[in-house]
């Protein structure tokens, strides 16, 4: 399938034969990410958590409009007061179906996506838009508290809280 749409790749046999395995597909990495790209993001990452929401349901989800329950609408609201209407988002919804509901199976088109809440992950920088009944995983920040634990001389544990 790759060939046929002439799409480069490499097969990885390092879970056989070691790093060796993995050579001509570092190598091929290395190439395709020395070459002229023409990435173009769809939006800003600037721009405000509504306009961003409204490009990702339409544009990856091929939904034709996005609404948020009231507890969403309540977050955005504070959010926004908090200094937060302009981070980056991501969105945790089924795996099952590529729109928020896991019946609507193949590729469906022009639905309404719900959001359910809005949840800021302050410490590793991004808004989550919940969509559907699913469970979360927790945003972590960049450096963890677990770094900040130690031991001292006197064999007292330090840096927990």
């Amino acid at each position: 399938l790759c060939d046929e749409y002439n799409i480069p790749f490499e097969i990885s046999t390092v879970w056989r034969d070691g790093g060796k395995g993995g050579i001509a597909l570092a190598e091929r990495i290395v190439e395709l990410s020395s070459a002229e790209n023409k990435f173009k993001p769809l939006i800003s990452l600037d721009a405000p958590i509504e306009e961003k929401l409204s490009v990702v349901t339409k544009e990856i989800y091929r939904a034709g409009s996005y609404s948020l329950e009231p507890k969403a609408k309540r977050m955005l609201r504070i959010l926004k007061k908090r200094g937060f209407g302009n981070y980056p988002i991501i969105v945790a919804k089924t795996q099952y179906s590529i729109s928020d509901d896991a019946k609507k199976l193949g590729a469906p088109e022009g639905y309404d996506f719900q959001i359910r809440d809005l949840t800021l992950s302050a410490g590793a920088g991004f808004v989550v838009a919940v969509s559907g009944d699913i469970m979360l995983m927790p945003g972590l920040p960049a450096e963890s508290n677990a770094e900040k634990i130690d031991i001292n001389e006197n064999g007292e544990i330090i840096g927990l809280f």
